[in-house]
Formats: C-alpha cells, sequence, structure tokens
C-alpha cells in the first residue's frame, strides 16, 4: 500500500478546486468559450495530444492563470 501522507489530499484537493473555480469563470464569461475551444481544436488538429500542444495553448494558459489570480489558493481554509 502506497502512502503519500497528508500533502497528497491537500494538493488533489487544490488542483479539483482551482479546475472547479476556472470552469466557474468559464460559465460566468461564456464569450471565452469560443476562443478557447478553436485554440484547442487548432493546436490539437496540428500536433495532437502532446508535450508541445500543451504548451502552445496559449490563451487557455493565461484563463487558468487569471482563474488562479482571481481565487488565490491561499484564501482557502484548510485543516487536518
Amino acid at each position: 500500500m502506497l502512502f503519500y501522507g497528508p500533502w497528497y489530499s491537500l494538493i488533489d484537493a487544490n488542483t479539483e478546486q482551482s479546475f472547479t473555480h476556472a470552469l466557474y469563470h468559464l460559465a460566468a464569461n461564456p464569450e471565452y468559450i469560443a476562443p478557447l475551444r478553436e485554440e484547442a481544436e487548432t493546436i490539437i488538429r496540428e500536433e495532437g495530444y502532446t508535450k508541445v500542444a500543451m504548451s502552445r495553448m496559449r490563451k487557455i494558459d493565461s484563463f487558468l492563470r487569471e482563474s488562479l489570480r482571481y481565487n488565490d489558493i491561499h484564501a482557502c481554509a484548510c485543516t487536518f
């Protein structure tokens, strides 16, 4: 049995929470859906699902970073 310790669940919860906030921001601002989807479809068509393709998705990266900035990860209360 592999034991990750208390930090594993914290990292997992923060990633999950960050992604959830990004989806909320996307739902609240539907005007961003088309440009983000267009970028993803174009790059995946050219590169496939690769690490290089992920690094080329600048709009998606910017959207996720802004969502993280808006909902600072330290704003969540984490207790053990």
